[in-house]
Order: structure tokens, then sequence, then C-alpha cells
């Protein structure tokens, strides 16, 4: 998938778009959208969304990270967004 086949399909910001990603090596995961940073998709995990991380403003988005709340994926590895 390329970046502009993502941006065509994912809303980013304060309403952003969920759903599911299929990765090249055929797995998958639940996202909600945060944004691409160049050439890399950065998303809310399923974890993410059912903990709703984004309400908690007092860590960084490295500690959400490190909790498996937000993960980040090269756009090369994406084999479709669903």
């Amino acid at each position: 998938m390329t970046k502009e086949e993502i941006l065509c399909q994912v809303r980013f910001g304060e309403t952003g778009s969920a759903g599911n990603i299929v990765l090249k090596n055929g797995k998958t995961a639940n996202y909600g959208a945060i944004r691409l940073e160049d050439d890399v998709f950065v998303y809310y995990t399923g974890k993410g969304l059912r903990e709703e991380c984004w309400k908690n403003k007092d860590l960084t988005e490295e500690n959400f990270v490190e909790t498996g709340c937000i993960a980040k994926i090269p756009i090369s590895e994406i084999e479709h967004i669903q």
C-alpha cells in the first residue's frame, strides 16, 4: 500500500478512522489512526482503543508505545486497510 492510498482511505486527527490493518505477512491488527510519519503509520492498537488511552494526558506517546497502546509500522508492511 502506498502513502497516497492510506491518505485516501484513512482519516487522521480528533475523529480519526478505526478499523483493521492486514499486513503482508498475513497478520491483522485493529487500529485507530493517529498520523503518518514519513513512511510509518502511527496508530492506537486494539488495546489502546479498548482502554481509551488517548484520554490519559499524563503519559507521553513513548509510554503508550512501551505499554502496547500505540504502535508504529512501516507502510511497506501493510497489505491493505479495512
